[in-house]
């Protein structure tokens, strides 16, 4: 699905049987390019909207919250196929972000 913000959207919903609870929802979105020139531009990045955040999240960080902390342990939850090129580049802008959560996170774990 297509719209102005996001490039590609998509949705992925989840239930616990024989709950009366709605259905949770998580959106994975990969943002429009930023920026009308080549030097405001920033990129597509993917961002997670996950329940109870206001907030778009960059799905790397939310890796990290969720305990991975370095590039590769991410990305190989992602990619299968660390050659492809095309799927590296597409997340190239989300890693750059979430590098500075990186850098605080290693140095709160000294």
């Amino acid at each position: 699905m297509k719209d102005g913000k996001y490039m590609y959207k998509t949705e992925c919903r989840s239930y616990l049987e024989g709950s009366s609870r709605p259905a949770s929802t998580l959106w994975v979105n990969m943002t429009n390019r930023g920026g009308k020139s080549a030097k405001t531009a920033t990129g597509q990045k993917i961002v997670a909207i996950i329940p109870y955040i206001k907030q778009e999240i960059n799905v790397i960080i939310l890796f990290r919250a969720l305990g991975f902390v370095s590039d590769r342990d991410i990305l190989e939850h992602i990619i299968y196929d660390f050659d492809d090129q095309e799927m590296m580049e597409l997340l190239k802008p989300s890693l750059d972000e979430a590098f500075v959560v990186q850098v605080i996170f290693l140095f709160l774990a000294d």
